[in-house]
């Protein structure tokens, strides 16, 4: 009689462990990283944040970037407002003032957020950060799929061990 086949629990065993050992850092990066925290601003009675620091200049390019730059009678003051990698994306909204550089602009920022950009004649960006409680679900979903990551190695592990019991007890039958 043939000696029933070892390789098929080993290798599931040996699968699952790799496995494990590859994600098992990045899965423990995600479980216990700390929660993000969102910029926190006052809401006004029509629902729109205020902001809690503002900026009245001009629009200035430099290096890939959009500042809004004002003087405050001591030296010149920049804050980022956009900016495009070579690569890859733009930030904020690079596409809107790309062909308004050198005209007045107001920005109001929550914390490090943007959240408007207005030129002398329009509004040109409104943004919303994120809150707190949607900062919250998605870190919460991340610690989900990073156990559901840490759940398929093990089930490989259990299977190749279930598999080599079940083909050791065969093959002690067939003796």
């Amino acid at each position: 009689m043939a000696q029933p086949n070892r390789t098929y629990g080993a290798g599931l065993i040996y699968i699952g462990a790799f496995v494990l050992i590859i994600i098992f850092p990045a899965t423990l990066f995600m479980i216990f990283r700390h929660p993000a925290h969102a910029d926190h601003c006052p809401i006004s009675s029509s629902g729109e944040m205020i902001p809690n620091r503002t900026i009245d200049g001009v629009l200035v390019f430099s290096s890939d970037s959009i500042f809004a730059q004002s003087y405050d009678g001591k030296q010149h003051v920049r804050k980022y407002l956009a900016g495009c990698q070579p690569k890859g994306g733009c930030t904020g909204p690079f596409r809107e003032l790309e062909n308004d550089i050198g005209k007045p602009v107001h920005a109001e920022f929550c914390g490090a957020s943007l959240i408007r950009v207005a030129l002398t004649e329009r509004e040109v960006f409104k943004s919303v950060p994120a809150t707190q409680e949607q900062l919250d679900a998605a870190n919460l979903t991340g610690k989900k799929v990073g156990l559901g990551m840490m759940f398929f190695p093990f089930c490989l592990i259990f299977w190749g061990i279930f598999r080599l019991r079940r083909k050791r007890l065969e093959g002690q039958a067939l003796q």
